[in-house]
């Protein structure tokens, strides 16, 4: 086992990040549903969806089907390796609705440089 196994010293525990308290939870989604800017609207889309923020970010118009309600995050971009198909609930048809299409941009959620998604620190400034 010594040889399959990293030395003990070379093992670092896991730090996990604290936990939401989930009482502010209603009052914090709340006022997601009233901030218009984009990082905000990808925020409450990771929520409603239970995706990763990087599979937001990256998402684009194709692999949402808006009349099925489905949205298909291909295996290229998913940790599993494996295509994910998340059932859209109305909020999130309702948000995706909304959303602004940028000309040359096909992400959910275009960011600042042309053909490119929001920044990855867009929603963690959001949080702040």
């Amino acid at each position: 086992m010594d040889k399959l196994l990293p030395p003990r010293q070379k093992v670092r525990a896991v730090k996990h990040h604290a936990a939401f308290p989930w009482g502010e939870l209603p009052a914090f989604v709340a006022t997601l549903e009233k901030a218009q800017d984009l990082s905000a609207k990808a925020l409450r889309f990771t929520l409603l969806t239970a995706c990763r923020t990087s599979e937001v970010l990256s998402s684009t118009w194709a692999e949402v089907d808006l009349v099925a309600g489905v949205y298909t995050i291909p295996a290229s971009r998913m940790k599993a390796r494996k295509e994910h198909r998340v059932p859209l609930s109305k909020a999130a048809l309702d948000l995706l609705t909304d959303l602004p299409r940028v000309e040359g941009n096909n992400h959910l959620f275009p960011g600042a440089r042309k053909g490119k998604p929001l920044s990855n620190m867009a929603m963690l400034m959001v949080l702040r």
